[in-house]
């Protein structure tokens, strides 16, 4: 069976006024509409490193962990470069943890880095839903995510954002991953 189309359409007051037939092209606006919300819309989750982040390598959740309210899938993610540091390299593992904390492993298979060749105020944006990079500045690196199914969780499961290494005089970061109901 084919989907409808996404199409974002108001519905006008004469597709609905009082004695007047509902219509295909009203069912069509409907669908359409609810496929474009399906297919958009987003919530997301930011971890913040304010300030010299890299006296928390090693440390596990330096800002916390996140804990998914029902079953869902992340769709993006997003690493903000504050201050570039004067050398080596930033990376960051997001662990996917059981209901109550447990951790069942690594969401990436390679972490995705930030190193000191990455400008002041970068970042670099990926859509894992489509397989679209939105944004790749240089220093930047996305991250490999296998299988796939490292992008689902369900109600009750979280997500912790640990800090393998980071640049010497590196200052603030930023991690945001999107994510939808499934």
């Amino acid at each position: 069976m084919a989907n409808l189309p996404e199409a974002r359409k108001d519905i006008a007051l004469e597709d609905v006024a009082f004695r007047s037939s509902v219509s295909e092209a009203v069912g069509n606006k409907i669908g359409g509409s609810i496929n474009f919300i399906n297919r958009r819309q987003t919530d997301k989750h930011d971890w913040h490193l304010n300030g010299p982040y890299r006296l928390g390598v090693g440390s596990t959740g330096p800002d916390g962990i996140f804990v998914f309210p029902f079953d869902a899938e992340i769709v993006a993610h997003m690493f903000y470069n504050g201050t570039a540091g004067t050398s080596g390299t930033t990376e960051i593992a997001i662990k996917r943890l059981d209901v109550g904390g447990t951790v069942l492993g690594d969401m990436f298979l390679i972490n995705p880095t930030i190193t000191s060749a990455a400008a002041s105020g970068s970042f670099s944006a990926y859509r894992w839903s489509d397989g679209t990079t939105l944004a790749l500045p240089t220093g930047h690196s996305i991250g490999t995510i296998f299988p796939a199914s490292n992008l689902r969780f369900t109600a009750g499961q979280g997500v912790r954002l640990d800090l393998i290494s980071g640049m010497t005089a590196g200052a603030t970061l930023q991690f945001t991953i999107y994510f939808r109901p499934i």
